[in-house]
């Protein structure tokens, strides 16, 4: 089933604020060096937070 025509618009801008908004930027564990996707909060090679933790 497909969005109505008229809500379309809207929609998509929903789902874009949304898709950004989650987006979060890698980071370089200070510890041991190792670059890690924005999404975890320690590093997986060390285990070592984020420094945004």
């Amino acid at each position: 089933m497909a969005a109505r025509p008229c809500y379309k618009e809207k929609a998509e801008a929903i789902i874009k604020a949304y898709m950004e908004a989650d987006e979060q930027a890698d980071w370089t564990c200070s510890e041991c060096g190792e670059v890690n996707e924005g999404q975890f909060a320690l590093c997986w090679n060390c285990g070592a937070s984020s420094p945004t933790e």
